[in-house]
C-alpha cells in the first residue's frame, strides 16, 4: 500500500511538473513575441551583452563598419582609445557641405558603438581638422558608451548627423570647436536620452544645431559657449526640437539664447529643465535676449516656443533673463521663474511676439514671473521610451507572479 502511495505521489509530481513546464514555455514565448514587437516597433535599445566585434585601432574600426551587413545591427566595442587621423569623403552618400569626415556611416549600415572600459569610457579622438563622425542618409548611429572628442588645438563638429538617425544613449559628446558648428550638426533625427554634450565652442549652436528633428528625453547639454547666439541649443531651419526631460545648463552665449535659441523652427518643453545658462548682450551692445531661451521672429516660418510642463529656472540675460519672445508663444503648463536681466524683464521679455496664450492660470509678465497650470508645477513628460521600459518590466514581473502561483496551487494540489 505504502509503495503505491508513493507512486501514485510521483506520477502527480510528474503531471504537475509537465503543466507547469508547459504553462512556463508559453509565458516565456509570449514574452519572447512581446519584446521583438517592441524593439522593432517602438526602437528600444537592448544594447547589453556580447559586441559583434571589438577594435582598437582606426583601421579595424572602419573595416568593421564597411564589413557590416547591410540592415542588420552591429555592435562595436572600442577595447581602447582610438585616434583617427585620414578623413573620408561623404559626398558620394549625401550632399554634405564639408564633404569629409574622419568616420563616415555609411546608408544601410545600423551601428553601435560602446567600450569596454571598467570605469569611464573609451575615447574616438579626433587628430585632424574636421568632423569626427558623419551619418548620411539612410544610415543609423548608436552611441552607448564612449567619448567623441578632438585633439588638442583641433577644430571639427563631433558628430554630423545629414539625413540619417542618431541615438545618444550613454557616454559624451565634448570639447568640439568649430566656426558653424560644435558638438551635434543634426539635419536628420536625433534623440537623446543620456549622456552628455558639453564643454564645445564655436559661433551658433555649440552644444547642438539642429535644423532636423531633435528629441531630448534625458541627459544633459552643459557648459557650451557660442560666440554669437544658441549657447545650449540652436534650432533652425524649420528643425523641431521636442525636450521631455533632461537638463540644458550652464552654457553661454555672448549675444542671444544662452540656453536655447529658436530661429524658423519649433521647440515643444513638457518636461526637463532649462537653467543656470546666461545671454551676455544682443544687437551691438544695445541689450542680451533670452539667458534661456531665445525665440526669435522669422522671415519665412514663425519661430514658435510651446511650454506646457519642466522650468526655466536660474538663468541670466541684460533683458528677458527666462525668456525673450518675438515669435509664437503657447503656454499650458510648466514655469518660468527665478531668472535674473539686469535691465528689467527677470523671467519674459515679451518684444512683439503674438499668439501669446495661457491655460488655467493665464500669464504674468515683468519681474513677476510666469506660472502656469497646476500652479507652476509640472509632472514630468514620459517619453514613448520610458513607457515602453515600464511595460515591459511590467509585463516580466507580472511572468514572475503567475508562474509563483502555479507552482504553489500545483503543490496543493499534491
Amino acid at each position: 500500500m505504502l509503495l503505491q502511495r508513493k507512486l501514485f505521489a510521483r506520477g502527480n509530481i510528474g503531471c504537475v511538473l509537465k503543466k507547469v513546464t508547459s504553462h512556463v514555455v508559453l509565458l516565456f514565448v509570449i514574452v519572447l513575441i512581446f519584446s521583438f514587437f517592441v524593439s522593432v516597433f517602438c526602437d528600444v535599445s537592448f544594447v547589453v551583452g556580447a559586441s559583434d566585434v571589438a577594435v582598437s585601432t582606426e583601421v579595424d574600426l572602419k573595416n568593421a563598419i564597411n564589413n557590416a551587413q547591410t540592415g542588420k545591427s552591429t555592435v562595436i566595442t572600442l577595447n581602447k582609445d582610438i585616434t583617427l587621423t585620414t578623413l573620408e569623403s561623404a559626398s558620394n552618400y549625401s550632399d554634405y557641405s564639408d564633404g569629409y569626415a574622419l568616420l563616415v556611416i555609411p546608408p544601410d549600415k545600423n551601428i553601435t558603438l560602446t567600450s569596454n572600459k571598467a570605469n569611464g569610457y573609451y575615447k574616438l579622438i579626433g587628430a585632424t581638422n574636421g568632423t569626427v563622425i558623419c551619418v548620411v542618409t539612410g544610415a543609423v548611429l548608436r552611441l552607448d558608451g564612449i567619448t567623441i572628442t578632438p585633439a588638442r588645438n583641433v577644430a571639427g563638429c563631433g558628430v554630423s548627423n545629414i539625413g540619417g538617425t542618431l541615438y545618444l544613449y550613454s557616454g559624451s559628446i565634448m570639447g568640439n570647436k568649430a566656426y558653424s558648428w560644435g558638438g551635434v550638426h543634426n539635419d536628420g533625427v536625433f534623440e537623446m536620452s543620456g549622456g552628455t554634450i558639453s564643454d564645445c565652442n564655436n559661433t551658433y549652436g555649440s552644444g547642438v544645431w539642429n535644423s532636423g528633428t531633435f528629441s531630448m528625453f534625458g541627459g544633459t547639454i552643459s557648459g557650451n559657449v557660442a560666440t554669437s547666439d544658441g549657447g545650449g541649443v540652436y534650432n533652425t531651419f524649420r528643425g523641431a526640437f521636442t525636450m521631455t526631460g533632461g537638463t540644458i545648463s550652464g552654457n553661454t552665449a555672448t549675444e542671444r539664447g544662452g540656453g536655447v535659441h529658436i530661429v524658423y523652427g519649433e521647440f515643444a518643453m513638457s518636461g526637463g529643465e532649462v537653467s543656470g545658462n546666461t545671454a551676455h548682450k544682443y544687437g551691438g551692445g544695445v541689450y542680451n535676449a533670452g539667458g534661456g531661451i531665445y525665440d526669435d521672429m522669422g522671415l519665412f516660418v514663425r519661430s514658435a516656443f510651446v511650454l506646457s510642463g519642466g522650468k526655466v529656472v536660474s538663468n541670466t540675460a541684460y533683458q528677458g533673463g527666462g525668456l525673450y519672445n518675438e515669435g509664437t508663444f503657447t503656454v499650458s503648463g510648466g514655469m518660468i521663474t527665478s531668472n535674473t536681466a539686469s535691465n528689467g524683464y527677470n523671467d519674459v521679455y515679451p518684444d512683439g511676439g503674438d499668439d501669446l496664450s495661457g491655460g488655467n492660470d493665464g500669464f504674468s509678465n515683468g519681474n513677476s514671473g510666469m506660472s502656469n497650470g497646476n500652479n507652476g508645477l509640472s509632472i514630468g513628460g514620459f517619453s514613448l521610451r520610458g513607457i515602453v521600459t515600464i511595460c515591459v518590466i511590467a509585463a516580466i514581473i507580472m511572468v514572475c507572479i503567475v508562474l509563483v502561483v502555479l507552482y504553489v496551487s500545483s503543490l496543493k494540489r499534491i
